[in-house]
């Protein structure tokens, strides 16, 4: 029988977390198949074992790819695009990473009814709780509409990845392996192809760390980053969201270069500002640089 739903997972050095993101998974009670695929990176603290373990326990469930050399480490991007899209036989692909995990065991279920009842929505994301340090904090999604289009993903990114399911129909740019944030870029392909659908309740978990990708990539580098993204969507969209990108990338620059330490003295941008336009040209021109170096 074929699944109807392809599980995405990519980890490194994920050992202290693994097992529980893989048996949020195994808890699934679905009406219909699922499958996991797995693409390890090289990893060396033990993470590989466990998922060899579990691989046993589960073949005709959990698929794993075991790369030899550190993909990352080799500029490669977009892991699960590249390693387990590719190989995902769902009608439906859910997402997580190794360091994340499910806490409703109805989740897929709840998800892919959701799709199947409206072939509208491209996708479908929930709220997720984020844990730091092992304590619960907060929920990730702050926002009372319950559907989303492309204009809303110009805001400040509220969509957990381990809450994400979506049609297995994207096509991608020969691009996305080049952007950093791979997620993001999903999320717009998703919009592009229909509206997208908020359930407003926690069932996955965001592992906040110090050992995050999300918490290595800030600063210019990833305004630097975020302005590529924006320049290439915008470019493939007949430059129809020039003012969202402009809007976007106004923010990123205040959030992660010219606002203060602290959150007692916020600094807001006055685009009038010399200093700040000087800055904004000369982050589009290096942009355009980068850019122009990465196709060659």
């Amino acid at each position: 029988m074929l699944p109807l739903v392809s599980i995405s997972c990519v980890t490194y050095n994920q050992a202290p977390y693994i097992k529980e993101c893989l048996d949020s998974f195994l808890m699934q009670q679905t009406d219909f198949a699922f499958e996991i695929l797995i693409n390890d990176d090289a990893s060396t603290d033990g993470t590989r074992e466990i998922i060899e373990e579990y691989a046993s326990k589960y073949p005709e469930i959990i698929f794993p790819l075991y790369q030899s050399e550190n993909q990352y480490s080799k500029g490669i991007r977009g892991m699960m695009a590249k390693f387990n899209f590719p190989r995902s036989r769902g009608k439906y692909i859910a997402l997580c990473e190794g360091d994340d995990y499910w806490t409703d065991p109805l989740k897929l279920q709840k998800q892919v009814n959701t799709l199947e009842e409206n072939s509208a929505y491209s996708m479908c994301f929930h709220d997720a709780w984020v844990v730091k340090d092992n304590m619960q904090s907060h929920k990730y999604v702050d926002k009372n509409k319950t559907v989303f289009t492309t204009e809303d993903l110009f805001e400040r990114h509220f969509i957990p990845t381990a809450s994400i399911l979506f049609r297995n129909n994207i096509v991608f740019p020969d691009w996305y392996s080049k952007i950093q944030s791979g997620d993001k870029l999903l999320l717009f392909l998703f919009s592009l192809n229909g509206d997208i659908k908020f359930l407003n309740e926690p069932m996955s978990v965001y592992r906040l760390h110090s050992a995050g990708i999300s918490n290595t990539h800030v600063g210019i580098k990833k305004v630097y980053d975020t302005a590529l993204l924006l320049h290439l969507i915008d470019e493939d969209t007949n430059y129809a969201y020039t003012k969202y990108c402009h809007s976007s990338l106004l923010y990123e620059i205040e959030t992660h270069l010219l606002s203060n330490k602290t959150k007692s003295e916020p600094t807001s941008i006055n685009i009038k500002d010399i200093k700040v336009k000087l800055l904004i040209k000369e982050i589009i021109r290096r942009v355009y640089k980068r850019f122009k170096m990465i196709n060659t």
